[in-house]
Protein backbone atom coordinates (compact mmCIF):
# COMPACT_ATOMS: atom_id res chain seq x y z
CA UNK A 1 0.00 0.00 0.00
CA UNK A 2 2.85 2.39 0.14
CA UNK A 3 4.09 4.14 -3.50
CA UNK A 4 8.12 4.01 -3.59
CA UNK A 5 8.85 6.39 -6.61
CA UNK A 6 6.97 8.53 -8.94
CA UNK A 7 7.32 10.25 -11.93
CA UNK A 8 8.30 12.74 -12.85
CA UNK A 9 11.89 11.71 -11.38
CA UNK A 10 12.62 15.50 -10.26
CA UNK A 11 13.80 17.48 -6.88
CA UNK A 12 10.22 18.30 -5.54
CA UNK A 13 7.58 15.49 -6.76
CA UNK A 14 5.65 14.46 -3.88
CA UNK A 15 3.13 11.93 -2.99
CA UNK A 16 0.49 10.41 -0.99
CA UNK A 17 0.67 6.76 -0.15
CA UNK A 18 -2.77 5.01 0.77
CA UNK A 19 -0.75 3.45 3.51
CA UNK A 20 -1.10 7.44 4.63
CA UNK A 21 2.60 8.09 4.33
CA UNK A 22 3.84 11.42 2.46
CA UNK A 23 6.53 11.30 0.40
CA UNK A 24 8.52 13.68 -1.78
CA UNK A 25 12.46 13.08 -4.23
CA UNK A 26 14.39 15.41 -2.20
CA UNK A 27 17.41 14.81 -4.16
CA UNK A 28 18.54 13.27 -7.79
CA UNK A 29 22.23 12.85 -7.09
CA UNK A 30 22.82 11.70 -3.50
CA UNK A 31 26.89 10.16 -3.42
CA UNK A 32 25.52 6.47 -1.48
CA UNK A 33 28.58 3.90 -0.63
CA UNK A 34 27.92 0.58 -0.37
CA UNK A 35 29.90 -2.72 -0.31
CA UNK A 36 29.56 -3.18 -3.71
CA UNK A 37 30.52 0.01 -4.83
CA UNK A 38 29.79 4.25 -4.79
CA UNK A 39 26.07 4.71 -6.63
CA UNK A 40 24.47 8.20 -7.56
CA UNK A 41 21.05 7.88 -6.18
CA UNK A 42 17.46 9.08 -6.06
CA UNK A 43 16.47 10.22 -2.37
CA UNK A 44 13.14 9.75 -1.66
CA UNK A 45 12.08 11.05 1.78
CA UNK A 46 9.15 9.67 3.19
CA UNK A 47 7.21 10.85 6.76
CA UNK A 48 4.68 8.57 8.33
CA UNK A 49 3.14 9.70 11.92
CA UNK A 50 6.27 8.91 14.03
CA UNK A 51 8.99 8.13 11.55
CA UNK A 52 11.19 9.46 8.70
CA UNK A 53 12.65 7.21 5.85
CA UNK A 54 15.41 8.25 3.45
CA UNK A 55 15.27 5.65 0.91
CA UNK A 56 18.38 5.80 -1.99
CA UNK A 57 17.26 4.25 -5.72
CA UNK A 58 20.35 3.90 -8.02
CA UNK A 59 19.80 3.60 -11.59
CA UNK A 60 19.83 -0.28 -12.88
CA UNK A 61 20.21 -1.56 -9.50
CA UNK A 62 17.04 0.03 -6.78
CA UNK A 63 17.13 0.29 -3.54
CA UNK A 64 20.46 0.63 -2.54
CA UNK A 65 19.96 1.99 1.10
CA UNK A 66 17.75 3.42 3.88
CA UNK A 67 17.99 5.41 6.85
CA UNK A 68 15.22 5.61 9.72
CA UNK A 69 14.94 8.39 12.14
CA UNK A 70 12.20 8.76 14.56
CA UNK A 71 10.27 12.41 14.22
CA UNK A 72 11.69 13.30 18.03
CA UNK A 73 15.16 12.61 16.34
CA UNK A 74 16.17 10.54 19.28
CA UNK A 75 17.22 7.37 16.86
CA UNK A 76 18.80 6.26 13.52
CA UNK A 77 19.02 3.25 11.92
CA UNK A 78 20.07 2.55 8.60
CA UNK A 79 20.44 -0.61 5.94
CA UNK A 80 22.75 -0.75 2.79
CA UNK A 81 23.33 -3.22 0.27
CA UNK A 82 25.58 -5.81 0.93
CA UNK A 83 25.10 -8.43 -1.79
CA UNK A 84 23.55 -8.77 -5.37
CA UNK A 85 21.40 -11.71 -6.92
CA UNK A 86 20.55 -11.63 -10.67
CA UNK A 87 17.88 -14.06 -12.12
CA UNK A 88 16.08 -14.82 -8.29
CA UNK A 89 12.60 -13.21 -8.88
CA UNK A 90 10.37 -11.90 -6.28
CA UNK A 91 7.29 -14.20 -4.84
CA UNK A 92 3.97 -12.55 -4.20
CA UNK A 93 1.28 -14.13 -2.66
CA UNK A 94 -1.63 -13.17 -4.43
CA UNK A 95 -5.74 -14.07 -3.65
CA UNK A 96 -7.27 -15.40 -7.08
CA UNK A 97 -11.21 -14.68 -7.25
CA UNK A 98 -13.02 -17.17 -9.60
CA UNK A 99 -16.69 -18.61 -10.17
CA UNK A 100 -17.20 -21.74 -8.92
CA UNK A 101 -18.04 -24.64 -11.28
CA UNK A 102 -21.79 -23.95 -10.68
CA UNK A 103 -21.16 -20.64 -11.14
CA UNK A 104 -23.08 -19.90 -7.71
CA UNK A 105 -20.38 -17.95 -6.30
CA UNK A 106 -16.65 -17.26 -6.04
CA UNK A 107 -14.12 -19.87 -4.79
CA UNK A 108 -10.80 -18.07 -3.85
CA UNK A 109 -7.07 -19.59 -5.11
CA UNK A 110 -3.99 -18.69 -2.96
CA UNK A 111 -1.33 -18.30 -6.10
CA UNK A 112 2.26 -17.81 -5.56
CA UNK A 113 3.45 -15.13 -8.98
CA UNK A 114 6.90 -14.81 -9.51
CA UNK A 115 7.91 -11.02 -10.45
CA UNK A 116 11.53 -10.99 -11.75
CA UNK A 117 12.95 -7.31 -12.33
CA UNK A 118 11.08 -5.17 -15.37
CA UNK A 119 7.96 -7.36 -15.26
CA UNK A 120 4.89 -5.94 -15.76
CA UNK A 121 1.87 -6.23 -13.37
CA UNK A 122 -0.88 -6.01 -16.23
CA UNK A 123 0.92 -8.72 -17.98
CA UNK A 124 1.71 -11.23 -15.31
CA UNK A 125 -2.36 -10.27 -13.89
CA UNK A 126 -3.80 -11.18 -17.55
CA UNK A 127 -2.20 -14.75 -17.71
CA UNK A 128 -3.19 -15.56 -13.95
CA UNK A 129 -6.83 -14.39 -15.11
CA UNK A 130 -6.88 -16.44 -17.99
CA UNK A 131 -6.07 -19.63 -16.57
CA UNK A 132 -5.62 -19.90 -12.69
CA UNK A 133 -3.07 -22.66 -11.94
CA UNK A 134 -4.55 -25.88 -10.90
CA UNK A 135 -7.99 -25.14 -11.51
CA UNK A 136 -9.89 -26.46 -14.39
CA UNK A 137 -12.60 -24.00 -14.74
CA UNK A 138 -10.99 -21.20 -12.81
CA UNK A 139 -10.56 -18.77 -15.62
CA UNK A 140 -11.87 -14.83 -15.13
CA UNK A 141 -11.58 -13.52 -18.52
CA UNK A 142 -11.26 -14.70 -22.46
CA UNK A 143 -7.90 -15.68 -24.10
CA UNK A 144 -8.73 -13.21 -26.78
CA UNK A 145 -8.57 -10.51 -23.91
CA UNK A 146 -6.00 -8.54 -21.94
CA UNK A 147 -4.86 -5.35 -19.86
CA UNK A 148 -4.51 -2.17 -21.67
CA UNK A 149 -3.58 -0.60 -18.39
CA UNK A 150 -3.53 -1.14 -14.58
CA UNK A 151 -2.53 1.81 -12.04
CA UNK A 152 -3.08 2.74 -8.46
CA UNK A 153 -4.09 6.33 -8.49
CA UNK A 154 -4.04 8.76 -5.60
CA UNK A 155 -7.61 8.73 -4.59
CA UNK A 156 -7.10 5.26 -3.73
CA UNK A 157 -8.43 3.54 -6.47
CA UNK A 158 -7.05 0.74 -9.04
CA UNK A 159 -7.95 1.60 -12.48
CA UNK A 160 -7.98 -0.98 -14.93
CA UNK A 161 -8.45 -1.20 -18.67
CA UNK A 162 -8.75 -4.06 -20.67
CA UNK A 163 -9.34 -4.61 -24.78
CA UNK A 164 -13.31 -5.18 -25.95
CA UNK A 165 -12.71 -8.40 -26.36
CA UNK A 166 -13.18 -8.97 -22.56
CA UNK A 167 -16.92 -8.15 -23.05
CA UNK A 168 -17.12 -9.27 -27.19
CA UNK A 169 -15.70 -12.92 -26.41
CA UNK A 170 -17.18 -13.26 -22.64
CA UNK A 171 -19.80 -15.84 -23.48
CA UNK A 172 -22.00 -15.63 -19.74
CA UNK A 173 -25.18 -15.14 -18.65
CA UNK A 174 -25.85 -12.12 -16.41
CA UNK A 175 -25.23 -14.06 -13.47
CA UNK A 176 -22.28 -15.45 -14.78
CA UNK A 177 -21.04 -11.98 -16.02
CA UNK A 178 -21.44 -10.77 -12.57
CA UNK A 179 -19.27 -13.31 -11.09
CA UNK A 180 -16.37 -12.84 -13.41
CA UNK A 181 -16.45 -9.12 -13.32
CA UNK A 182 -16.29 -9.30 -8.77
CA UNK A 183 -13.48 -11.99 -9.48
CA UNK A 184 -11.39 -9.57 -11.16
CA UNK A 185 -12.52 -6.72 -8.81
CA UNK A 186 -11.75 -8.63 -5.77
CA UNK A 187 -8.79 -10.00 -7.34
CA UNK A 188 -7.15 -6.52 -8.24
CA UNK A 189 -8.37 -4.79 -5.17
CA UNK A 190 -7.06 -7.20 -2.64
CA UNK A 191 -3.46 -7.40 -4.35
CA UNK A 192 -3.44 -3.62 -4.48
CA UNK A 193 -5.23 -3.53 -0.98
CA UNK A 194 -7.88 -1.22 -2.06
CA UNK A 195 -11.55 -0.73 -1.98
CA UNK A 196 -12.40 0.08 -5.02
CA UNK A 197 -11.47 -0.29 -8.91
CA UNK A 198 -12.80 0.98 -11.91
CA UNK A 199 -12.62 -0.91 -15.01
CA UNK A 200 -12.95 -0.05 -18.46
CA UNK A 201 -12.76 -0.85 -21.84
CA UNK A 202 -10.60 0.64 -24.14
CA UNK A 203 -11.01 3.86 -22.19
CA UNK A 204 -14.82 3.68 -22.12
CA UNK A 205 -16.68 2.99 -19.55
CA UNK A 206 -18.02 -0.70 -19.08
CA UNK A 207 -21.18 -1.37 -21.33
CA UNK A 208 -22.08 -4.99 -22.25
CA UNK A 209 -25.92 -6.51 -22.60
CA UNK A 210 -26.44 -7.16 -19.04
CA UNK A 211 -24.28 -4.20 -17.56
CA UNK A 212 -23.43 -0.43 -17.83
CA UNK A 213 -20.84 1.75 -15.79
CA UNK A 214 -20.38 5.59 -15.61
CA UNK A 215 -17.64 7.56 -16.46
CA UNK A 216 -14.78 6.98 -13.89
CA UNK A 217 -18.06 4.76 -11.72
CA UNK A 218 -15.86 2.29 -9.44
CA UNK A 219 -17.10 -1.27 -8.28
CA UNK A 220 -16.24 -2.28 -4.59
CA UNK A 221 -14.49 -5.59 -3.11
CA UNK A 222 -17.08 -7.35 -2.05
CA UNK A 223 -16.95 -10.84 -0.13
CA UNK A 224 -20.74 -11.36 -0.08
CA UNK A 225 -20.46 -14.32 -3.28
CA UNK A 226 -17.05 -15.80 -1.24
CA UNK A 227 -18.16 -19.69 -0.77
CA UNK A 228 -16.99 -20.80 2.43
Amino acid sequence: NTILLQEPLKVGTAWNSPSGSASEITAMDATVETALGTYAAIEVTTTEEDTITKSYYAEGIGLVKETFTDTAGTYETSSTLDSREEGVPETALVQAFYPDANVMGLEIAEVNVAFNTNDVTRKTLTDLFKQIPDVEYGRLIPDSASINSLYLNEDGRVYVDFNKSLVTDMNAGSSGESLLLQGIVNTIGTYYGVEEVVLTVDNEPYESGHFSFDKDEAMRVDMGDVIE
